[in-house]
């Protein structure tokens, strides 16, 4: 039986350089924030980054976002070599438990024929679903890359989404990362 320890990371944790390489090997630099960025955003109280074991070993991590009553999965990444395992459902249960009254939600990649990585959109999209969250099918335009809003148990809407990024980001820098949101 799986037994999953998440650990706070920070500049100074023994696997921040692990973390690192895996969320710049994971995530295509037009999809990620410098990583730095995403520890500088702790100091607001509004984030959380935690690795993820299972024993001594490091599967990967989960980036999460408080806002109200949101739990927003910013970023969310297996070592290739843990993928296909149940490790994803299994996080994904956890945070659900852990973070019980709290609306979870997450962006992925819009699914479309378009897209030369359509297969992979296809791919996540069918694990999301599975694991109990919902395509709201809402449209979401990040630094000029679509995302699909998914949600488990009551919905999110953009409009939550946008509030929870406005307080992370600052308004300056959200007017960069979103074009034309009121």
């Amino acid at each position: 039986m799986m037994e999953l320890r998440y650990e706070i990371v920070g500049p100074t944790h023994r696997d921040y350089n692990r973390a690192k390489s895996l969320f710049l090997h994971a995530f295509p630099p037009q999809e990620r924030p410098p990583f730095e960025a995403l520890f500088s955003w702790k100091d607001k109280g509004l984030t959380e980054f935690l690795n993820i074991y299972d024993g001594q070993t490091f599967l990967g991590f989960v980036h999460l976002v408080h806002y109200k009553d949101l739990l927003y999965l910013f970023f969310f990444a297996l070592n290739e070599e843990n993928r296909n395992k149940g490790y994803g459902s299994k996080i994904l249960r956890e945070l659900r438990d852990r973070y019980e009254g709290n609306r979870l939600y997450l962006l992925a990649e819009e699914v479309n024929p378009k897209y030369e990585d359509n297969a992979n959109r296809k791919r996540r999209e069918a694990f999301y679903t599975r694991n109990g969250l919902i395509n709201s099918r809402a449209l979401i335009v990040e630094y000029g890359v679509p995302y699909e809003l998914y949600y488990a148990g009551q919905e999110v809407s953009k409009k939550e989404h946008f509030a929870l990024m406005r307080e992370l980001l600052g308004e300056k820098a959200f007017s960069i990362y979103y074009k034309n949101v009121e």
